[in-house]
Parts: structure tokens; C-alpha cells; sequence
């Protein structure tokens, strides 16, 4: 009930694939029923032009302001209120490592009677990094870095970050029982730069199960 509704097509050619859909809501507003009269564009396409190296990007625009939204603020031009999302992807695995590598680039467009055109700019990106590798049968162990940071925006006399940027370090590790039933923990830690909650550590355990 969270995920986008609409079309995708996918198509791929030897080492080359391909995904195009139309969706309800935006990236960072998934929609099932639609709320404004926009639709969200998406575009992927992914490579492999060695033996278990994968290159991807992807591109996104969807209108995000819901029509309540729209209407308080006046807005004359609903279309030019948007979302755009790029994004570039990485993984390499050989022998018994697998490393992966990706970057998210976000910008909406919001309405701001202090802007000249009546729009502002809000940015944001993420990256991570991650790293699996198996050494026992059965077993492996991985890690994970990822940040979150945010454009700034003038506010008074002051300059700063929309929102309080994200740090994250993630190891874990896991063991297959069977084929379909692993076994995994792993230790988290996050690092906000902002907010009540500025570090926080977290332990998690679980057992999955799939048929």
C-alpha cells in the first residue's frame, strides 16, 4: 500500500537493461491514490561491461504538492512545483567479496512568496558504501557507510542546513542454516548533527525464512 502505482516497462539487450515507468505521487512521496493532478516520470538503465561489474543510473520527476497544498498557496503554475531525483549506482563482486556504491541527488522546487519567481530550491544527497565478504561456508560478514546532507538555505541573520545532516556506520554479519533460513545480526551507529537525539547505537538480531 505504500508503493507507486502506474506502468513500467523494462526491456534489456545483451549487457544492457532498461526500465521506464509512470507513476502516482514522486520519489519522496509514493502515492497509491493520486492527490494532485501530476504523474512522476522514471527512467533506469544499467550496464555490465566486465564479468560481474554493474553500472546503473536512474532519473526521476514527479510533482509532489498535493492539490490542498496548491490551493493555499496560490499556485498558478502547478507543473513547475516538482521533485527531480538522479541517481548513479556501482557493484563489483569477485571470489568471495561483493562491494557496492551509490549516490542520490534530490531537488524540489517549493513555493515562496520571498522568491522573485515565487519558487524556492531545496537540495539534499545521499551516498553509500558498502562492503560483503564470505569466509566460511555459510558465513559472511559486511559493512556499510552512508551519509545524508541537505543544502543551506538564509534565514534571518543566520545560514544553515534545511535539515540536520545524517551520518551512519552499519557492521553486521549471518549465517545460512539452509538454502532458504539465515541467521543475522548486526550494530549500527548514527550521528545527526541536530535534533534531541543527536547519537544513537543500535543492536538488531534476526531470522529469516523464506519458501
Amino acid at each position: 500500500f505504500r508503493w507507486d502505482t502506474g506502468v513500467q516497462v523494462s526491456t534489456g539487450w545483451r549487457a544492457v537493461g532498461a526500465a521506464f515507468s509512470v507513476t502516482n505521487g514522486s520519489a519522496s512521496n509514493p502515492r497509491v491514490s493520486d492527490d494532485n493532478s501530476g504523474k512522476q516520470l522514471a527512467a533506469r538503465v544499467t550496464a555490465m561491461p566486465a564479468t560481474g561489474l554493474v553500472l546503473g543510473a536512474s532519473w526521476a520527476r514527479g510533482q509532489f504538492l498535493s492539490t490542498g497544498v496548491m490551493d493555499a498557496a496560490a499556485v498558478a503554475a502547478p507543473e513547475d512545483f516538482v521533485q527531480h531525483a538522479s541517481g548513479a549506482d556501482i557493484e563489483y563482486s569477485r571470489d568471495r567479496w561483493l562491494m557496492r556504491a551509490d549516490a542520490v541527488h534530490s531537488r524540489w522546487q517549493i513555493p515562496l512568496a520571498s522568491e522573485p519567481l515565487g519558487r524556492g530550491r531545496l537540495d539534499a544527497f545521499a551516498g553509500s558504501l558498502e562492503a560483503r565478504v564470505t569466509f566460511l561456508p555459510g558465513t559472511y560478514a559486511a559493512a556499510r557507510i552512508e551519509h545524508l546532507a541537505f543544502s543551506r538555505i538564509a534565514g534571518g541573520s543566520a545560514t544553515m542546513a534545511w535539515d540536520a545532516p545524517v551520518s551512519r556506520v552499519e557492521i553486521g554479519g549471518g549465517y545460512y542454516l539452509l538454502r532458504n533460513a539465515i541467521v543475522r545480526a548486526s550494530w549500527q551507529h548514527n550521528d545527526r548533527k541536530a535534533g534531541r537525539t543527536r547519537r544513537d547505537s543500535l543492536v538488531a538480531a534476526q531470522l529469516l525464512f523464506w519458501f
